[in-house]
C-alpha cells in the first residue's frame, strides 16, 4: 500500500497530465512537475523500511524522468 501511495500514484498522475504540460509550454510559460520526498529516504530502520524504500524508488523515477523530459522543455524537481 505504500508503494501505491509514494510510487505508483505520483507517476500515474504525472503521466496524465504530460499531453497538458507540453500543450501549454511557451517561452513564457515553463512547465513543472514537482515531487514531493523525504530524507527518510537516505537511510533506514526496522520501523521504517517500507517507506524508506518507496521514497528511494520516488527519487530513482524523478531522477528518470528529468533525462526524458529535459527535451520536452519540462523540468521536474523533487522536494525533500
Amino acid at each position: 500500500k505504500i508503494n501505491q501511495v509514494n510510487c505508483v500514484s505520483q507517476i500515474e498522475v504525472t503521466t496524465s497530465f504530460l499531453s497538458l504540460l507540453r500543450e501549454y509550454r511557451s517561452e513564457r510559460l515553463e512547465p513543472r512537475v514537482v515531487f514531493t520526498s523525504s530524507f527518510v529516504s537516505w537511510f533506514s530502520t526496522p520501523i521504517n523500511g517500507p517507506y524508506s524504500g518507496s521514497k528511494k524508488g520516488l527519487e530513482g523515477i524523478c531522477d528518470s524522468l528529468r533525462q526524458e523530459l529535459k527535451g520536452l522543455g519540462i523540468k521536474v524537481i523533487l522536494i525533500e
